[in-house]
């Protein structure tokens, strides 16, 4: 890309592109004492974060939307926002992960070791982190010179900024890659989102040898990516430089079904994934269970370890389009069933919806 080493050099310095001061964005408050602004998208951070790791988040972002202005459109009218965690901050000392406090994740790994390089909201919220420790980036952290924000902004990018039929995209992408032989044992391996996320990092990241020495995929950057799976990299070229409509993805409002419905109701193979935000406004806690391909809940262990849906909470279904689900009380009995849109889509439980 013709803009690439100078935007590396950018994001390795953490110098802010100046151009951005010209105007002070609004002084927030509360908890995000701190702004600065990538056009109408606000970087926000507590009073602990310094105004380098702020304007080094800024540069990742920036690099990223540098020639995709339908992607930066569509994140601006979703109301996106990027928060950046302290280097002294834990996820859950944000405001919006303070219930994640000591929890457990279905993968035995406490919440704020999982997450601490960053995360994507998990409400009807249009929001991601990224944590200073490795936007400056500090020597001794973790994730040293992993470039984690470029790998959650690829989450942000494929959740929030495309439309259906380009998340298929994704999906047939990610199987026919994996499908030649490559990333197997590597963490784009794990599923098509968490490849997308990876070829976005790897597009962007400046190639370190000099970092080999320590993680050798520290190594790994833009010509590495391009050398390794060329389809990969040409397919973030496309998406990353306009070359492809995102379309206009938009947020629905879905109508639930009967609860009296489950035994008819199943999912079916699904081929687009979708984000479904369930808000409960029923006065006691609820859970949302998968049912499966032939109808049946969802009995994992991890699924009952879930925690509820508290009153006056959202929970997002990170889903697939055409599953369905069974909205209960916690005791397990049936309100509501919901089968999944190829759009975000919000769904409001109010109580039974037998009537």
């Amino acid at each position: 890309m013709k803009h690439q080493a100078a935007l590396f050099a950018s994001m390795m310095s953490c110098v802010g592109h100046e151009q951005l001061h010209e105007a002070a964005p609004p002084k927030p408050t509360g908890f995000y004492s701190q702004r600065v602004d990538s056009g109408a998208i606000p970087i926000l951070g507590s009073a602990k974060v310094s105004r380098r790791g702020l304007e080094a988040a800024r540069d990742r972002l920036e690099t990223i939307l540098h020639d995709a202005p339908r992607l930066r459109r569509n994140l601006e009218a979703r109301g996106y926002e990027l928060h950046v965690l302290a280097l002294e901050e834990f996820p859950s000392d944000l405001p919006e992960y303070a219930s994640k406090r000591g929890v457990v994740e279905a993968n035995g790994q406490l919440f704020d070791w999982h997450m601490i390089g960053g995360h994507i909201s998990e409400d009807a919220r249009h929001f991601s982190s990224c944590t200073e420790g490795t936007l400056l980036p500090i020597v001794g952290f973790r994730l040293y010179g992993d470039e984690t924000c470029f790998h959650e902004l690829g989450h942000v990018i494929d959740w929030f900024a495309l439309d259906a039929a380009l998340r298929a995209r994704v999906v047939a992408e990610f199987k026919e890659s994996t499908s030649t032989g490559h990333w197997a044992g590597q963490y784009a391996a794990t599923n098509e989102h968490e490849w997308f996320a990876e070829i976005t990092k790897y597009y962007f990241r400046a190639d370190r040898e000099d970092l080999a020495f320590y993680d050798k995929t520290l190594a790994h950057g833009h010509e590495w990516l391009c050398g390794y799976d060329a389809r990969a990299c040409r397919f973030a070229a496309d998406v990353y430089g306009d070359r492809i409509d995102p379309g206009t993805p938009k947020t629905t409002t879905l109508a639930p079904s009967a609860g009296s419905l489950e035994p008819t109701t199943r999912s079916v193979e699904g081929r687009v994934p979708v984000r479904v935000i369930v808000r409960n406004e029923t006065s006691s806690p609820l859970r949302a269970i998968w049912l499966d391909y032939a109808g049946k809940r969802d009995a994992r262990q991890v699924v009952k370890d879930e925690r509820p849906i508290a009153h006056g909470a959202d929970k997002a279904l990170f889903t697939w389009a055409t599953h369905a689900y069974v909205i209960t009380t916690e005791t397990g009995d049936a309100l509501c069933t919901i089968v999944a849109p190829e759009e975000e889509a919000v769904v409001e439980i109010t109580g039974t919806c037998d009537r």
